[in-house]
């Protein structure tokens, strides 16, 4: 296995003796990092994981679609947000070779600046929907308490 680790690790410098200190060093965390799991059973694996039940009742189902409701929601503002990036990268790179590093730098900090000024607030409306959840989720516990 170590071999293996070895082999692959120096394919990845493309087979050069100039990189082979590397990829020796490359091999050796890969060796240690799969050490770890190379002395665990299978079956002591599967005993630690929790069973379907004990996942069940640990989160509420409705409670855990909202939860992958969020992350999808921010995962397409995520997406979104790469899409503007990539398409705005291509301007960005003409300007800074017709201006020069100095002054692109010093007009791109100034655009910084007034990007990051909008930015705590986006936060705080994030806060408020997170805290109304949280609330939500109290009420539902003393319901269910309750009744």
């Amino acid at each position: 296995w170590n071999l293996l680790l070895f082999l692959l690790s120096w394919w990845l410098f493309g087979f050069q003796t100039f990189e082979l200190l590397q990829a020796i060093l490359v091999a050796m965390v890969l060796m240690a990092l799969t050490s770890l799991v190379r002395h665990m059973g299978a079956e002591e694996l599967w005993q630690k994981l929790p069973s379907q039940e004990e996942l069940q009742g640990k989160v509420p189902r409705h409670q855990m679609e909202q939860q992958l409701q969020k992350a999808w929601q921010r995962l397409c503002h995520a997406s979104v947000a790469v899409e503007d990036i990539l398409l705005m990268l291509p301007g960005e790179m003409k300007e800074l070779r017709s201006e020069g590093l100095q002054s692109y730098a010093i007009r791109t900090k100034d655009r910084f600046d007034l990007w990051l000024a909008t930015v705590p607030e986006k936060e705080e409306v994030i806060d408020d929907e997170e805290e109304e959840e949280a609330k939500e989720a109290n009420e539902q516990k003393r319901k269910k308490s309750a009744a």
